[in-house]
C-alpha cells in the first residue's frame, strides 16, 4: 500500500513539475531519492521506471532518456543506502550525484545543453530543497504519529 502511495505522491509531484518553468527544481528526483533510501531496490526500481515514463511524456525529443536516468537512479539509491546513514545529509548527497549524472547523461545526449542558465537553476534549487524533501517525506511515509508525540 505504501509503494502505491509512493506513486502517487511522484506523480502528483510530476504533475507540478510539469506546469512549472524550465528553471524549476526537480521534485520529481527528489521524491525518488529519499524514497528509494527507504524502499527496497524492486520498488525504488519500479518507482524510478514510472516517474521516468512519466517525464518521457513531457519531452518525446529524448523519448526513454528519463526512463534510464531514474530507473537507474532508483536502483543505485537503493543499493547504495546501506553506506549512507539515513540522516539529514544523505538526501542532498545523494541528490549532488543524481544530477552529476544527469548532467553526464546531458552533455551525452547533446553536446551544450540548450538552455544551459535554467538548467544551473534547476540543479542549485533541487540540490537547495534536498534537505527539506527528505524530511517531509520522510514525516509523510515512515515516522509512526503518536497521539501524544510532541514531533
Amino acid at each position: 500500500m505504501r509503494q502505491l502511495l509512493a506513486a502517487l505522491v511522484i506523480y502528483l509531484l510530476f504533475l507540478i513539475q510539469a506546469s512549472l518553468p524550465p528553471g524549476a527544481p526537480d521534485l520529481v528526483l527528489l521524491a525518488l531519492i529519499v524514497l528509494a533510501l527507504h524502499e527496497g531496490k524492486l520498488a525504488s526500481t519500479l518507482l524510478g521506471t514510472f516517474s521516468g515514463l512519466c517525464l518521457d511524456m513531457t519531452a518525446p525529443a529524448y523519448l526513454g532518456a528519463n526512463l534510464l536516468f531514474l530507473t537507474v537512479i532508483g536502483y543505485a539509491v537503493a543499493s547504495l543506502r546501506s553506506y549512507f546513514y539515513r540522516g539529514r545529509w544523505s538526501a542532498p548527497l545523494l541528490a549532488l550525484g543524481a544530477l552529476a549524472v544527469k548532467w553526464i547523461m546531458l552533455l551525452a545526449v547533446r553536446a551544450v545543453p540548450a538552455a544551459l542558465v535554467p538548467q544551473l537553476v534547476s540543479t542549485g534549487l533541487t540540490l537547495a530543497l534536498s534537505p527539506l524533501a527528505g524530511v517531509l517525506l520522510v514525516r509523510l511515509f515512515y515516522v509512526r504519529w503518536s497521539p501524544g508525540s510532541t514531533d
